[in-house]
C-alpha cells in the first residue's frame, strides 16, 4: 500500500515537472513570435503580407500616432521585433533538435543569411549590420536562458 501511494505521489510530481517544462518551451516560443507579429502589424504597414490582409479584410493595422522621433519606438520597430523572432527561433530549434549548441550555430547562421539576402533583390528589406548584432546577442541570451533552465531541472 505504501509503495502504491509513493508511486502515485511520484507520478504526480513528474506530471507537474513535465507540465512546467512544456509551459517553459511553449511560452518562450510562442509569446515572442505572437507579440512580434502583433507589433509588426501595428508598426509596419508596408509589409507585403500585412498589406494583403489589410486589403482582403479591410483592417487598418498601423497607428499613425507613433512618433518616429521617439528613440524607444525606433528601437522597438527596427531592432526589438527582429530580436523577438531570433529568440523564438533559438528556442524552437533547441526544442526540435534537443541540442542548444547546434541550435545556437544554426540561429546565428540563419540570422546573418537573412540579413545578407536583403542586399540582393530577392528579399525586400534594408540591410543593417546592427540587425545582425542585435539578433546574435538575443540568440546568445536565449542560449544561456536555455542552459540555465536545463541545469536547474537536473
Amino acid at each position: 500500500m505504501d509503495k502504491m501511494i509513493w508511486e502515485l505521489f511520484r507520478g504526480a510530481i513528474l506530471y507537474c515537472q513535465n507540465k512546467n517544462k512544456r509551459f517553459f518551451w511553449i511560452s518562450n516560443i510562442l509569446i515572442p513570435i505572437i507579440s512580434g507579429i502583433i507589433l509588426y502589424w501595428i508598426m509596419s504597414p508596408r509589409i507585403v503580407l500585412f498589406e494583403f490582409f489589410s486589403t482582403k479584410f479591410g483592417i487598418k493595422q498601423s497607428l499613425k500616432c507613433l512618433d518616429s522621433s521617439n528613440n524607444i519606438l525606433k528601437f522597438i520597430r527596427y531592432y526589438f521585433l527582429d530580436m523577438m523572432w531570433a529568440y523564438s527561433l533559438m528556442f524552437t530549434l533547441t526544442y526540435i533538435l534537443s541540442d542548444s549548441n547546434t541550435a545556437l550555430i544554426i540561429s546565428v547562421i540563419f540570422s546573418i543569411t537573412i540579413e545578407l539576402f536583403q542586399l540582393s533583390p530577392l528579399i525586400k528589406g534594408t540591410f543593417d549590420v546592427y540587425d545582425i548584432l542585435a539578433e546574435i546577442i538575443t540568440v546568445i541570451i536565449a542560449f544561456f536562458i536555455i542552459k540555465k533552465n536545463n541545469t536547474m531541472r537536473r
